[in-house]
């Protein structure tokens, strides 16, 4: 019995021992790990901020820049908060520097400048080929209200048939409010592949309630001119849109009317949201005499 406890006791020592070893063991390794991560979190801090540091004083400065290293750092809380607390959906760094130069170009307050991104941009000119898929109406934007309005509406197009309207004010696009929204970006929602349906919902002037028109997109090919006689041999060509296409367009029509041997000329652009410059230029060259046509002029004059 004696050396049964005995033998019990020195069990219980000898366990007692090897967890106070085992406690001292893994205290120390928990140290040194607090330790190890504290000095790699320190690392990661000068390392974050060497590098941000380094990257501002690497950008020159202007006098009066708006760029300056206080922005960078601005610039890298926004992010780091972003990244850290933003739970809507999660941002890609390309989304948040599209943003940054957005926001420049809209700090200006002006419509007519804007950023486009590569895909914008190839958007755009597309667009302007005179070629696109969509629904077949002409958007502009209204300068009262800030929403994309319909300029006008070709005809023999899935817009003509679902009874949109000149004026009609675009107030949402499937499940997105146009307001504050660029032109650029209102139609980027209207276009889309061939045979997928949009939703529209417009106001309407004299309509007590918004409408809501369901319009199935199709591969569009801008008619930009049309043309006819009028009495008393007077011509009249209306230029809807200045595309790719117009040029030869409108060089047909002229030719048309010219053959009808006209007397005047009614050149309409009225609903026009404008284009290409240069095609405004070719247009203006088969019309005007010989000379200068346009220049630009810069804020210094």
């Amino acid at each position: 019995m004696i050396k049964a406890k005995v033998k019990e006791m020195e069990e219980n020592k000898n366990r007692r021992k090897g967890s106070f070893l085992n406690g001292v063991i893994v205290g120390l390794m928990s140290a040194l790990v607090i330790v190890c991560f504290a000095n790699f979190g320190v690392r990661v801090y000068r390392v974050m901020h060497t590098s941000v540091s380094e990257a501002a004083s690497q950008v020159e400065y202007g006098e009066d820049s708006a760029i300056s290293p206080e922005l960078v750092r601005k610039l890298q809380v926004l992010e780091n908060t972003i990244n850290t607390r933003f739970y809507l959906k999660d941002m890609t760094a390309e989304e948040l520097d599209n943003g940054i130069y957005k926001g420049m170009l809209e700090a200006l307050d002006d419509p007519y400048s804007e950023y486009y991104t590569a895909e914008e941009l190839n958007d755009l000119m597309t667009q302007s080929e005179g070629v696109y898929y969509g629904i077949g109406a002409y958007v502009s934007l209204d300068t009262e209200t800030s929403l994309p309005k319909i300029a006008s509406v070709i005809e023999g197009t899935p817009a003509e048939e679902a009874g949109l309207r000149a004026d009609d004010l675009i107030y949402q696009v499937d499940d997105t409010q146009t307001y504050g929204l660029s032109l650029t970006e209102a139609v980027s929602l209207i276009k889309g592949p061939e045979g997928t349906e949009v939703t529209l919902t417009l106001i309407r002037d004299g309509e007590p309630d918004y409408l809501e028109m369901l319009v199935r997109r199709a591969k569009v090919e801008s008619p930009t001119v049309n043309q006819k006689m009028l009495d008393e041999d007077i011509a009249y060509i209306q230029i809807t849109e200045f595309d790719d296409v117009t040029t030869d367009q409108f060089a047909d029509a002229l030719a048309t009317v010219r053959a009808s041997e006209m007397k005047g000329l009614i050149l309409d652009l009225r609903g026009n949201p404008g284009g290409n410059l240069n095609t405004v230029v070719d247009i203006s060259r088969m019309l005007l005499p010989q000379g200068l046509i346009v220049y630009t002029e810069d804020k210094e004059g």
